[in-house]
């Protein structure tokens, strides 16, 4: 990976980031995705160069552990004078050992390489067999057994681990066949020379310590820094790992973490009696084959020779059932029809006299051969497909191999003196174990099926193991929740978190997506027309909007060239689904992106954009820039869906408002830090990209800027470190020219000067007018494609995408926003940022604390975007284990120097801290009422006030305790905008969780009471911030959309007669507070877009709830209020479809599927398939507030 990391690096700005998928899965996908070609040559390589060495070495190990059978047959008993089972106690301490020391041999295999370890084992194990020559009597040979047994140990499972570090889990079966079959050539080769060897006196012995100091020198330590591959190989070998075999590739040996398998696996039992099914029939075979042959009678020599045939045969079978297993994607039935074949041979020799039908006898030896042998590959292949994380693939493996090596003592006791020559109640024993085997196997297999064809229902999806990527995977098995699925056909592998492979591949110049057993187009996706197939979303578009979701294009693309979305664009539902992985979105992003570029004339790579409201001199510039040869790169496939667009985006507007709007268009236009009118065209400066110009501020605009950013957006959104972004923008300023390794920070400023553009904008907007700082977010997206991902500037790239999505959701553009911390999201998976155990051991104390800070910023900017589009969110707790920023503040904080003393009057990471609790709040009521699985859910009515005393206990118990406030000094304005978004960020959630029954006037005194109450508080509280709604500043937003929900509730509350419940004192209080609420969220929609929509969306209700107040006197009895309520009342409230993730006008064919049925106004809905969702008149993209 990356070099140390350099103190001086400007750490959260351009970084070395060592995480668990890097750099070289980037460049793989950049680059076209896999090269086949490269990867066959590659594998070619690993094959001739790793395979024959390690068969070469197993041979040596295998005819060291079984020859004592051969040597039996030339009178190993008499030379020694064993008497009695003195012989088989021989042969079972083999295993005493063998088992006690293979799961620490294994761990030392995975801390210290196997090309360190096998190799030493194989001299120990060589130096053993050769003392056991010198053995005069049952003591001597009782003794190098042992310690044979010790040094064999950990060669088996090291041998099986080390290959899993190579091959995908699809080609792994076939290669560990290969291996494996060198133990089968080695029962071949033993009783071919076994009579010459016993004859000569020489020291062949020696060739195993030979082989292994060889084998010291040749064996590569992983695939990825193989000394015969080259550069290309080795990152086409890694990619391959951490997408196909691994979590984390490489992972540092933590032996807490590899345990945990045995809590989290709940399957490796079931593994462990397969094992013990298996391994007494193949060490049967293995053990006492010369002695099974022995029963036809012939002499010593002739049934040495005769057991060349079956080995020979079985190892044949062992390679093409492991290759016939690879390429069929199973292994319960290869593994099951081996051992029924094998357990058929035992009986036959069981119930058949050998000496009169010598033929059938020596055949079923084939049979016992061929299905014994490939068990224990394919049994080893499973359960480590089934394990992507290394460490603890470390610890299973061996512990299962000797569990089933211990099988052993009962193999060398079952074929007892007593019962020579026939051994029926070995035979009869033997074939037991295998008939058991095969039960437990066929059931296995079939719970797997089972279980994934219940969760690929439940999620709409139709997931297959090889679309799994497994550096996405986890091994939470504990967690049965609906929305997490097993993927579980070829393989079973843990729970998805995120993440399904797809492979690419380039054709005629254009890039294809293509991901095997798996499509993540539309519906029907542009792969699919291509290639004249029938796209299976377009069958089933249930599975659809499970499993799909707008992406960013068609929200950016829908304004294009209007000034107001149309009510198509509104209607077109939202799709999403929590199972759905972010690398598939991602994909599917992506693909849907080039089939929309390619649609557009002129624009076969990246064109300018059509209808552009955006000076002629910036698109130029741009055209140059990209033409610059210098710096010409591939797109990153991470923002492959932002940085090509370039398409005019209107403001969402209707009717100008009368002119009795409380503020005035001319009292908005108030002095800020930064002119609101047209900033670029003042004081505008350049700066030098290569061989171009681009547009940049002055030095005084630049420091207005950045002055602006720290004091009103970062405080909210704390994920760069002040002092440090200072001092690298100082070195940016000074030079004339931005170097390669700047663009990306760059980029970072760019994104900045947008969002403080469109927040000091308080202007109203008109029906031409374009996003204040649309031209600079275009820039940093220019920027962004064109940086080369070269293992730096990664957290920078977080962090671009991170204010790149809060600047869209300013914007009113909650699709790009959700799609832009999506693709945030993915990266910090991908560096490793979700785990701090990665990346604390690499760090400085200031890298760590500034992981953290970006990290936790993401993660709740995550949250809030997905609640507020309705949407599932991407960073889920399972995955995540990173500390809580220290509150220390980052104006003192610096790359170079330790960590200052923790200040609460200045950090924003006590803000920081509650937005965390925010976020985990936001996620578990997603989880419990809102989610496809939850939808299911039939006890809401007890998971609501269960979730509300969560939150109410926080904020009266946990909130106390975090110092919002200075302790020392009068409070800032950002201070009190903190306290003020935490207390009623948290009641907007407890509003929430009541806003079906509130909206469904259904709702009792309780319930109303409580709504009320926490409405009123929220209006109030925003009431004291009520001048920053004209002034510039991010409150804007949070105010927008809390007071939207406010305003909703309170809606309902004077939307029906409140007598019958007992409430009806305290509608005055309501309908003042609603007034209020009202009057602010108008003065925000004057120059604020997100206000705008908020306001629009509230339009209908607030017309109706205006009018009863008018035209009925609060103070007047209530007989008549419920003539003044319109009978379609509950139709009329926007934001009403947060069950399905839906917020959508139904298709006019079903509009009367929805009948009053109760004769209360009250709409009731009949059972319409996957139209499942409350109706609504006024639907618009975005579900929730």
């Amino acid at each position: 990976m990356s070099e140390k990391m350099d103190r001086n690096d400007v750490t959260i700005i351009e970084d070395d980031l060592k995480g668990p998928v890097d750099e070289r899965i980037e460049r793989v996908q950049i680059q076209g995705g896999v090269d086949r070609a490269l990867e066959r040559k590659m594998l070619w390589k690993l094959d001739c160069r790793i395979l024959p060495l390690l068969a070469v070495m197993y041979l040596f190990n295998s005819i060291d552990k079984s020859n004592l059978g051969n040597a039996k047959t030339d009178g190993l008993d008499t030379d020694l004078d064993l008497v009695g089972n003195q012989y088989n106690l021989l042969l079972s301490l083999f295993y005493i050992p063998f088992v006690m020391t293979a799961p620490g041999m294994n761990m030392l295999t995975k801390k210290f390489g196997a090309k360190r370890v096998l190799p030493t084992s194989m001299i120990i194990f060589g130096c053993m067999a050769m003392l056991s020559a010198a053995v005069k009597n049952f003591g001597g040979l009782l003794t190098t057994r042992w310690f044979l047994g010790m040094a064999e140990s950990g060669f088996y499972p090291g041998v099986i681990f080390y290959l899993t570090t190579f091959y995908r889990r699809s080609e792994l079966a076939s290669r560990l066949s290969v291996f494996y079959a060198a133990s089968v050539v080695a029962g071949a080769f033993t009783g071919l020379i076994a009579y010459g060897v016993f004859q000569i006196k020489s020291h062949l012995r020696s060739l195993t310590v030979a082989s292994g100091l060889v084998a010291m020198f040749l064996l590569p330590r992983s695939s990825a820094t193989a000394y015969f591959l080259t550069s290309e190989e080795k990152e086409l070998a890694y990619y391959r790992m951490a997408t196909d075999s691994s979590t984390v590739v490489d992972a540092k040996f933590d032996f807490r973490k590899a345990i945990t398998v045995f809590k989290t696996d709940r399957l490796w039992p079931v593994y462990m009696c397969i094992a013990f099914s298996l391994m007494v029939p193949q060490l049967s075979v293995q053990l006492f084959l010369p002695q099974i042959i022995g029963r036809l009678g012939y002499a010593t020599v002739k049934t040495n020779l005769l057991t060349v045939a079956p080995n020979v045969v079985g190892s044949i079978v062992t390679v093409l059932v492991a290759l016939s297993s690879d390429y069929t994607g199973d292994r319960a039935l290869h593994l099951a029809s081996c051992l029924a074949v094998t357990c058929i041979g035992f009986i036959v020799l069981a119930a058949i006299d050998t000496a009169k039908h010598i033929a059938v006898g020596y055949f079923c030896t084939f049979l016992i051969t061929s299905g014994a042998f490939i068990t224990s590959p394919l049994l080893t292949t499973w359960y480590n497909n089934n394990t992507p994380d290394e460490n603890q693939r470390a610890i299973l493996t061996p512990v299962l191999v000797a569990l089933g090596n211990s099988m052993g003592l009962v193999s060398s006791n079952i074929f007892r003196a007593q019962d020579a020559p026939n051994y029926v109640p070995a035979s009869i024993i033997t074939a037991c174990f295998a008939g058991v085997g095969v039960v437990i196997t066929l059931s296995l297999g079939y719970y797997m099926k089972w279980d994934n064809a219940r969760r690929n229902r439940a999620e709409g999806t139709n997931l297959k193991a090889r679309d799994v990527f497994t550096a996405d995977l986890i091994n939470g098995q504990k967690d049965h929740t609906e929305s997490t699925s097993w993927v579980i056909d070829v393989f079973y592998t843990g729970q998805r978190s995120r993440g399904g492979v797809a492979d690419t591949s380039t054709k005629e110049g254009s890039r294809e997506i293509h991901v095997e057993g798996l499509c993540f187009g539309g519906d029907p996706c542009h792969r699919c027309i291509r290639q004249g197939q029938a796209c299976r979303f377009e069958q089933d578009r249930v599975s659809a909007q499970a499993s799909q979701r707008r992406n960013g294009s068609e929200e950016l693309g829908s304004y294009a060239g209007s000034s107001y979305p149309t009510d198509a664009a509104y209607r077109e539902p939202n799709r999403a689904g929590r199972s759905t992985t972010l690398e598939a979105r991602m994909e599917r992003m992506e693909a849907m992106m080039e089939a929309f570029l390619s649609a557009l004339p002129g624009m076969s790579h990246i064109a300018s954009p059509r209808a552009s409201a955006e000076p002629e001199e910036m698109g130029r510039d741009v055209a140059d820039y990209q033409g610059d040869t210098s710096f010409e790169t591939p797109l990153e496939a991470f923002n492959a869906n932002l940085a090509p667009i370039k398409l005019q985006l209107g403001i969402p507007t209707r009717a100008n408002r009368d002119s009795t709007s409380p503020i005035s268009p001319e009292r908005a236009r108030r002095t800020t830090i930064l002119s609101p009118s047209h900033p670029f065209k003042e004081s505008l400066s350049s700066i030098r990209v290569g061989a171009r110009n681009l547009p940049f501020p002055s030095p005084a605009r630049y420091a207005e800027y950045i002055d602006f950013f720290f004091e009103d957006i970062n405080p909210c959104h704390p994920g760069i470190n002040e002092a440090e972004f200072r001092s690298r923008s100082e070195k940016l300023l000074k030079n004339d020219t931005v170097d390669r390794s700047d663009i990306c920070f760059l980029a970072l400023n760019y994104i900045l000067f947008a969002s403080a553009d469109l927040l000091v904008d308080v202007q109203p907007a008109t029906g031409k007018s374009r996003l204040p700082g649309w031209r600079w977010f275009l820039a940093a997206n220019e920027l962004a494609g064109k940086r080369k991902i070269s293992g730096r500037g990664d957290i920078c790239m977080i962090q671009l995408l991170m204010f790149e999505s809060v600047y869209l959701m300013h914007a009113d553009k909650p699709n790009a926003a959700y799609n832009a911390i999506g693709i945030a999201c993915r990266l910090c998976f991908q560096l490793g940022l979700h785990q701090q155990s990665c990346w604390s051991a690499d760090c400085t104390e200031y890298g760590a604390h500034m992981r953290q800070r970006l990290f936790w910023t993401v993660y709740f900017v995550d949250r809030r975007i997905s609640l507020s589009c309705g949407r599932p969110y991407d960073m889920h707790d399972l995955d995540i284990a990173v500390e809580i920023p220290v509150w220390i503040s980052d104006k003192d904080t610096y790359p170079d120097q330790p960590l200052p003393t923790p200040d609460v009057n200045t950090s924003a990471n006590m803000y920081l801290e509650c937005m965390v609790a925010f976020g985990k709040f936001a996620g578990e009521v997603w989880d419990r009422l809102f989610s496809a699985g939850a939808a299911k859910n039939t006890n809401i009515d007890e998971i609501v006030p269960i979730l509300d005393a969560k939150i109410k206990h926080w904020l009266d118990n946990v909130l106390p305790t975090i110092p919002l406030l200075p302790v020392n000094g009068p409070p800032s304005r950002t201070h009190l905008r903190q306290q003020t978004l935490v207390y009623t960020r948290m009641n907007h959630l407890r509003l929430l969780l009541r806003r079906r029954i509130m909206i469904s006037l259904a709702y009792d005194h309780n319930t109303g009471a409580l709504c009320g109450s926490i409405a009123m508080d929220i209006v109030s509280k925003l009431k004291v911030h009520e001048p920053e709604a004209i002034e510039s500043s991010s409150f804007r937003f949070h105010m927008a959309t809390t007071l939207g929900g406010a305003i909703l509730i309170l809606a309902t509350l004077l939307s029906r007669p409140l007598s019958s419940i007992g409430l009806r004192e305290n509608q005055p209080l309501y309908a003042e507070s609603f007034q209020e609420g009202v009057k602010m969220l108008h003065d925000l929609a004057i120059n604020f877009p997100a206000a705008r929509r908020v306001a629009n969306d509230m339009e209908d209700i607030v017309k109706v709830v205006t009018s009863i107040l008018n035209q009925q006197s609060l103070s007047s009895p209530e007989n008549g209020f419920s003539n003044y309520i319109p009978a379609n009342m509950d139709s009329l409230f926007p934001y009403t479809a947060i069950d399905f993730m839906q917020q959508d006008e139904l298709p006019d064919e079903l509009l009367g599927e929805y009948i009053d049925s109760t004769g209360d106004g009250v709409m009731q809905s009949v059972d319409l398939g996957y139209y499942n969702f409350q109706p609504t008149t006024n639907g618009y993209s975005v579900a929730w507030i």
